[in-house]
């Protein structure tokens, strides 16, 4: 059987696949190469620049040498050699067009990877020949449209072949702008020289013209040094000038100079630069460098600054009743308004001269003393009216500053006005008009209290003032006075709004008036006696609900111990429990104890509730009794029958359940049996309960009573309405009499 030969690729396609191929490596001829030419000519500048600003010795330019070098051969290979050497075969040809070009359809790949040579030789039937054979020639029609140009990106090509045309015009402009110094850059690249680059840099410092080129400086002060750098036509102008540095304790350090704007040449005929050694504590010795220039042997001598020690001499105000005396500046110092001062000062240092400054009506103002090596002055302020500050700047034997404005910090402070604590008690916010208001309570002022007074104001009249004493200047005043609302001559539905107020014995110049201070204020309503008492019913019926709620809950804390569960008692002669036994014996003592705790914190908040509730009654029967709307009864039922009780059960009976728990506590984490422990807690605790319920009953008597009064209100209440209805039709019968007779 005659074999017959495989369809063989178009050679349309052959060519298109070696065309494609050799503009690819055309492309990375001319990639690699831009690419290579821009790394070692950014290296090279970078490296020259390095050279430039820091002229290092022949060893690290040896390493910038090698580091152009490294950057050279690793492009070369990165973006050439490795890229080149990389296999094109048809197949990945093929394969990058059908991806460019969709409209192959696949064709392409097929044509060129069924009619490469295989290995083994595998034979194709009649069918599958006619089939690739069609597939050559679809494959040959559709790549004739096919334009190679499309398949390449020729941005980073671009951008490849920009950075290397910089770098060469950068090199070419250098060359033409500057060939000496470009020749110099290359010798000194190479080792080939060794000198520095030729500069035209001219710099001095101010104030080290003296023989020791040294300045003066306050140890632990600033210090500002101050470099100029000729910016005349010719000269080189440095952008940066270092300052490098030691100490006389040993620190070495470099450090940048500032540079204070742009020297324009032929404007300006200095550049200059200032740097600040912070804090100078040792001398320093220091060199300035900029450019070729370099100032060496410079140094900054250190001493002590000056400084003051200042004394006030005080004459207070009369009011004050204060003797004249002599104090210590120590920080901001406060002073009473008024106060007369002479400042004395003395310095540590002979001084040539001090100054001060300060404000004086809001303007500035400076005094200066000349004092030629003396260390003595002084200046008075007559009367102390404000706050005021004083800057205080000298200069010493040595022409040393010192360090920052020593101040003088002066507060006025006023005479405080008196405190006024003055309340109501036995008061609530309704009153009748026949009520008394105790006043009580303590007025303080520094320096005497003159006079105190009672200030009300009658719905919106004007206030007015009711004197309450005269303390002839003492410093604390009790108050304990009441005042009688009777003399108002109120009537109910107005308003009373009352307040202590307070004046000192401050006795100033004229302009001024002594200091007057207000106490709490309180707004009073005007009732009836009537809606007075149906006020206090309403509190005592609350009072009697949460009364109830107590009991409960004392109630309930007594049921709790009652309830404490049983639990086997650990004893040395028993034998022991297995460890299930033991842990649920545990399991009951935490419980037993947790009820325990439980009911010792129920019993102190019952017990501060309780009083809170004898207290409450304590101040309804005041409130009755200022408001001159109580009775015996009703005195003797609210102190002795309730109010009286309930404090004797807080401070004995709940005393005591709270001991019996506290023993309890401490008998059962011991392990004792809890049926004998508790029970001297279960019977206090219904002691407790039977007084409760004693007052409550009190309570429930006095409700009973007041509903009894109340229906004694009302029952006149009707008889008065009766009475007026009868008026009134007896006055429409006799009009009707006169109407018959005319």
């Amino acid at each position: 059987m005659v074999t017959e030969p495989s369809p063989e690729i178009a050679p349309g396609i052959r060519q298109l696949l070696a065309a494609l191929r050799r503009r690819i490596r055309r492309y990375v001829w001319y990639e690699g190469l831009a690419a290579t030419i821009a790394v070692v000519g950014a290296s090279f500048w970078l490296a020259l620049g390095a050279d430039w600003f820091f002229e290092p010795p022949r060893a690290v330019r040896y390493g910038l040498l090698a580091t152009i070098g490294v950057a050279g051969v690793a492009s070369a290979v990165w973006f050439l050699l490795r890229r080149l050497l990389a296999r094109l075969s048809d197949h990945s040809m093929a394969i990058l067009l059908e991806r460019r070009f969709g409209n192959l359809q696949d064709s392409l790949v097929t044509a060129v990877e069924l009619t490469s040579p295989r290995e083994p030789a595998t034979e194709i039937d009649e069918f599958g020949r006619q089939m690739l054979t069609e597939t050559c020639r679809e494959a040959d029609r559709r790549s004739r449209n096919v334009q190679l140009g499309a398949v390449f990106n020729f941005r980073p090509l671009g951008r490849a072949w920009i950075a290397s045309g910089a770098i060469l015009v950068s090199l070419v402009a250098a060359a033409v702008a500057s060939p000496d110094m470009l020749r110099f850059g290359l010798r000194r690249l190479t080792t080939i020289t060794d000198e520095p680059w030729p500069r035209n840099t001219h710099l001095r410092i101010e104030g080290f013209d003296n023989p020791q080129r040294e300045q003066v400086v306050a140890r632990g002060m600033d210090f500002e040094i101050h470099v100029q750098a000729d910016a005349a036509p010719g000269r080189v102008v440095p952008q940066v000038v270092e300052v490098g540095y030691r100490t006389d304790d040993g620190k070495r350090d470099r450090g940048m100079m500032v540079r204070e704007g742009t020297a324009a040449p032929g404007e300006n005929a200095f550049q200059d630069y200032r740097y600040t050694f912070s804090s100078v504590l040792s001398g320093v010795a220091f060199d300035v460098v900029g450019g070729d220039a370099r100032l060496r042997g410079l140094r900054l001598r250190v001493v002590e600054s000056p400084n003051l020690g200042l004394t006030l001499a005080c004459e207070y105000p009369a009011y004050m009743k204060r003797a004249a005396a002599e104090v210590p500046v120590t920080g901001v110092m406060p002073l009473p308004i008024g106060t007369r001062i002479k400042v004395r000062a003395h310095a540590t240092k002979n001084l040539r001269q001090a100054q001060i400054d300060y404000l004086a009506d809001d303007a500035p103002q400076t005094r200066k003393f000349v004092l030629d090596g003396g260390r003595d002055f002084h200046f008075t302020i007559d009367r102390l009216a404000s706050d005021q500050t004083f800057s205080f700047s000298l200069l010493d034997a040595d022409g040393v500053a010192n360090r920052g404005p020593i101040q003088l910090a002066l507060t006025a402070v006023a005479d405080e006005p008196p405190q006024v604590d003055v309340r109501i008690e036995g008061i609530g916010s309704a009153i009748t008009p026949q009520a008394r208001l105790p006043l009580k309570g303590r007025v303080e002022d520094d320096y005497g209290v003159d006079h105190i007074w009672l200030e009300y104001t009658i719905d919106d009249d004007d206030p007015r003032r009711s004197d309450l004493a005269s303390p002839a200047s003492r410093s604390q005043v009790d108050v304990d006075l009441p005042f009688e609302v009777a003399q108002l001559e109120l009537k109910p539905g107005q308003k009373l709004l009352v307040g202590a107020r307070a004046a000192d014995n401050r006795a100033p110049p004229a302009a001024d008036e002594p200091n007057v201070a207000q106490g709490e204020r309180f707004l009073l309503d005007v009732v009836t006696p009537d809606q007075l008492l149906a006020l206090m019913e309403t509190r005592e019926l609350n009072l009697r609900q949460r009364f109830e709620t107590i009991i409960q809950e004392v109630t309930d804390t007594r049921d709790s111990l009652a309830a404490l569960e049983t639990a086997p008692s650990e004893r040395a002669e028993k034998p022991p429990a297995d460890a299930e036994q033991e842990a649920a014996a545990e399991t009951v003592l935490q419980r037993n104890l947790l009820r325990v705790e439980r009911a010792e914190q129920n019993n102190q908040k019952n017990a501060e509730e309780t009083r809170g509730v004898a207290v409450a009654f304590d101040d309804i029967r005041d409130e009755l009794v200022n408001n001159r709307v109580d009775t015996e009864e009703l005195r003797i039922r609210l102190k002795d029958r309730i109010s009286g009780p309930l404090k004797q059960i807080v401070d004995v009976q709940f005393a005591q359940l709270g001991r019996s728990l506290a023993t309890l506590k401490k008998q059962l984490a011991g392990s004792a049996a809890h049926t004998d422990a508790a029970k001297p807690a279960i019977e206090q605790a219904d002691l407790m309960i039977v007084a409760l319920q004693k007052v409550r009953d009190q309570m429930l008597q006095l409700e009973s009573f007041n509903e009894a009064v109340d229906l004694l209100r009302e029952i006149i209440a009707a008889q008065q309405q009766v009475s007026e209805q009868t008026k009134k039709e007896r006055g429409k019968k006799l009009r009707s009499l006169l109407d018959d007779e005319d």
